[in-house]
């Protein structure tokens, strides 16, 4: 079974948004899914989705990386960042993909150096929203994980096998 880790931390709007797709996700899909980030911001929002039966975890990570920060700065002094701990879990065999919002060069740089000894090939794909009108007649918040999962948003999925 294939299980995502999430960087909970990653968007302008974190933890809600991601919270929110990841729910959409394991409700509707049926996707394990690992919010990677600060517990004590994403488990009350995971509380108001009624989440309890669905099959999502939470793995604390107590560094957030910024936009603002180099990629290099993320690699080396942020240990126990968001993505840190998703690209980890992924090099463990833990997880089967990452996906994250944030700072794109910041999940590239962490993934090449956390990764490198992995026996298995990565794939990595970064992908940009394109300004287009929502394709459903309801357009809300809950749009934006149909748009990621369709390849209409800025993320990174990196390493799927």
């Amino acid at each position: 079974m294939i299980k995502i880790a999430v960087d909970a931390m990653g968007s302008d709007h974190a933890p809600g948004v991601e919270v929110e797709g990841a729910v959409q996700a394991a409700s509707q899909l049926g996707v394990p899914i690992v919010l990677v980030g600060q517990e004590a911001l994403v488990r009350p929002l995971l509380a108001k989705h009624d989440a309890s039966n669905l099959p999502i975890e939470i793995v604390h990570a107590s560094e957030v990386v910024t936009m603002e920060d180099s990629a290099s700065t993320a690699v080396r002094r942020k240990k126990d960042s968001s993505i840190r701990v998703c690209e980890t879990l992924m090099r463990d065999g833990k997880v089967s993909g990452v996906v994250s919002a944030g700072n794109t060069g910041a999940v590239m740089a962490t993934a090449s150096i956390t990764t490198t000894a992995a026996p298995t090939s990565w794939r990595w794909t970064c992908r940009r929203q394109r300004p287009r009108r929502c394709p459903s007649r309801w357009c809300s918040r809950n749009c934006r994980l149909r748009r990621l999962l369709e390849g209409r948003s800025m993320s990174c999925l990196t390493g799927f096998r």
